[in-house]
Order: structure tokens, then C-alpha cells, then sequence
């Protein structure tokens, strides 16, 4: 007859602390993507925002999209936050990363894109990293920090405004491409 192992018998004699930080890792995960909310307000008062642009929150992290460019539910492009966790944050996890990405029929126009983002970083910089050997459809990406335990009091700063840097540049810029984006879904069809 199976019995328990040593690791489930230390976990039941302790139940109630196991349970005390279960919650307590769902708290956290709430307060990661409260960092992530607190960005949302400081977008909504840029220009660009007024455009159709909304944020749409998941568990891991966040979209920033155009209602202009979704189609059948997927966002044509989108500056997106991935693995925004406490594992990839706290843990051995990869760390969470920001990212400017292209989907669904709108792949075909990820090199004029990506062309876009070069000659602007010629002029303003890079936000992040160019990405062209590109297997993930996306034009640049950017690593977030992880943080250590002397840094909580800093982190939700920095990483904030991490968030904010690369949602505003890129919310922006794709903001400005909107004729030839539209051109492009216009000449496939999809306008």
C-alpha cells in the first residue's frame, strides 16, 4: 500500500505555514501586476494613447495593443510584458521581458518593421534589444531586471519605470506607423 514520503510528511506536520505561504505567493502575484497597472494611467495621458490604445492584463504579465489591428482576437501588433512572476522575478526562473511583437498577417511586414526600429535607433536610440534572426515574430526585445532581496524597496521604481520607458517608446512609435500599417492590411486585404 503507498504511503507518504518524507517531503509530503514535513509538509502536513507544517500545513498551516504551507497554506500561510500559498497565500501569500498569490498576494505577491497580485502586487507584480499592480507594479504593472500603475504604468496604465501614466500611458493614458500621451498623445498617442487617444488612439485606440487600452492595456489588457494577464496573469504573467500585460498587452499593450490598438483595437485598430486586432483581428478574430489576436493583436496584429503589440508591446507586450511576458513572465512578469514571481518565480522569473524572485526565482531561478528566466527573467520576464518586454517586447514589440507582430502576429497573424501582419509576420510578412516584420523585416520593414524591424527596418523602422533601425533607422529610428539611428536617430533616438534602441529601447531594448534589435531582434533580427527572428523565429518569435518579434522586432525588438527588452530584458527586466529581476530583483534582489536589498532591492525590494527600489524595485517597484526602477522596474516601473522600466515598463513605462519601453510601453511609451514603442506605443509611440507604433502609434506613428499607423498609415503604413494600415497600407500594408489594406494591400493583403485585411484593412
Amino acid at each position: 500500500m503507498p504511503t507518504f514520503s518524507e517531503e509530503s510528511r514535513l509538509l502536513i506536520a507544517k500545513w498551516e505555514a504551507v497554506t500561510d505561504i500559498l497565500e501569500a505567493t498569490r498576494r505577491l502575484e497580485v502586487e507584480l501586476i499592480g507594479i504593472v497597472r500603475a504604468v496604465e494611467p501614466k500611458l493614458a495621458q500621451s498623445d498617442w494613447w487617444r488612439n485606440g490604445w487600452s492595456m489588457i492584463y494577464q496573469e504573467q504579465g500585460a498587452t499593450l495593443s490598438n483595437a485598430r489591428w486586432r483581428r478574430s482576437g489576436t493583436d496584429l501588433i503589440s508591446v507586450r510584458l511576458f513572465q512578469f512572476t514571481p518565480k522569473s522575478v524572485f526565482g531561478m526562473e528566466p527573467p520576464p521581458y518586454l517586447c514589440l511583437g507582430v502576429g497573424g498577417k501582419l509576420t510578412g511586414m516584420l523585416p520593414k518593421l524591424i527596418e523602422e526600429v533601425k533607422t529610428r535607433g539611428a536617430e533616438e536610440g534602441i529601447l531594448g534589444e534589435l531582434v533580427e534572426k527572428n523565429t518569435n515574430n518579434y522586432v525588438v526585445q527588452q530584458v527586466v531586471a529581476k530583483c534582489l532581496p536589498e532591492q525590494l524597496d527600489e524595485y517597484t521604481v526602477e522596474v516601473g519605470e522600466q515598463m513605462l520607458a519601453f510601453f511609451d517608446h514603442y506605443g509611440r512609435l507604433v502609434d506613428e506607423w499607423t498609415p503604413m500599417i494600415d497600407d500594408y492590411l489594406k494591400a493583403d486585404g485585411d484593412a
